[in-house]
């Protein structure tokens, strides 16, 4: 009774979500229809697409679109290049990282015909955080100290404090424990002097993850959860998706697999909504992983099977690599000794080719 009230709780709790960001919607195409300008309309098309990126990516890419055909009508470079770059977003929400770097590498050259300093880091970030997805972090990192060498030369710290934490970011994934811990400190630090807590939100989540991986699970809980508090105040609805798969992943190791699949149930919900197959596909691989507990191997296997296809199909080369050893550990376990040597095969392939 008490998990049914609590599931009932959620379903409202994230249609009030997205009940509020519609509202905020609604507010910018009142605005449209009231605009005499031309170009501020475009740059409100652009908003709504903006708003749409993570929470429904075909709804950006509409609205985007709008935008850029009416800024192509008037050679309104600034407008085309935004909504190029928020299309190339939404792609890479919904797991079409080509698509998307598509788009941002036309975004790029726009920025750069334009010129506008204040305006590139915007683009490098957009395009770091892609390659990120894509597990090329040597091309990632590239880009966010590109974003980040403007930003310090504008002095601007909103700016910086998100660069570093992005920064921190690729440290983590090559396991640069260290050096990612001290870039997301940096971004708290001046985090707070502006009060950029959305930003905070990040570093925590990120930081959670390194305790998590070290094997500090009480501490890694307790940062999901101050991430968590954050992104619930700002409605970051894929972000709040992130952290309950993060939670039923960290909850699956200290072996809590009832909370686990509560927390799982609560991700899948969101990211069916804003269609991230990418997401979806992280989630196959958490339910596997609680079939295996269970004993359920077959079930295990169709879940790792499913993902790994996804993961090849949409570039992300990490998630595919995890995605062979979970079948390599799997087919070790139930004596398909072949087989597991096969998945190692590709497993240590794609990690050479990754870090």
């Amino acid at each position: 009774m008490k998990k049914i009230v609590y599931t009932v709780i959620l379903i409202i709790s994230t249609v009030l979500i997205f009940g509020q960001k519609k509202s905020k919607i609604d507010s910018v195409r009142n605005l449209i229809n009231q605009e005499t300008v031309d170009t501020l309309k475009i740059d409100f098309y652009n908003k709504i697409g903006k708003y749409y990126y993570h929470s429904n990516p075909d709804s950006s890419v509409y609205y985007s679109r709008k935008a850029f055909l009416f800024a192509d009508s008037l050679n309104y470079l600034k407008g085309k290049a935004e909504a190029h770059r928020i299309i190339g977003v939404a792609y890479s929400t919904k797991g079409d990282y080509n698509e998307a770097l598509n788009y941002l590498l036309i975004s790029k050259k726009e920025f750069e015909t334009l010129n506008n300093k204040k305006l590139l880091p915007y683009i490098f970030t957009s395009i770091g955080i892609l390659f990120r997805k894509k597990s090329d972090y040597n091309s990632a990192l590239e880009y966010f100290l590109k974003s980040n060498e403007i930003a310090e030369e504008l002095n601007d710290s909103v700016k910086i404090q998100a660069t570093y934490n992005n920064i921190g970011i690729v440290y983590k994934h090559i396991k640069k424990y260290d050096e990612a811990l001290s870039y997301f400190n940096k971004s708290i630090e001046i985090s707070k002097k502006i009060n950029k807590t959305h930003i905070i939100a990040y570093a925590y989540g990120s930081m959670a993850l390194i305790y998590r991986e070290t094997g500090k699970y009480k501490l890694s809980e307790e940062y999901f959860i101050k991430a968590l508090h954050i992104f619930n105040k700002f409605e970051d609805i894929d972000q709040i998706a992130s952290v309950y798969s993060e939670l039923a992943d960290l909850y699956l190791k200290t072996n809590d697999i009832d909370k686990s699949s509560e927390y799982l149930f609560k991700s899948n919900q969101i990211l069916s909504e804003i269609t991230d197959s990418n997401g979806l596909s992280g989630n196959l691989l958490i339910e596997g992983q609680i079939f295996l507990k269970q004993k359920k191997y077959r079930k295990a296997r169709n879940n790792y099977i499913e993902a790994l296809k996804n993961f090849k199909s949409s570039g992300a080369k990490e998630s595919e690599m995890k995605s062979y050893l979970y079948l390599m550990q799997l087919d070790s376990l139930t004596g398909k000794y072949k087989t597991a040597f096969k998945q190692s095969l590709k497993y240590f392939k794609l990690k050479d080719s990754l870090f």
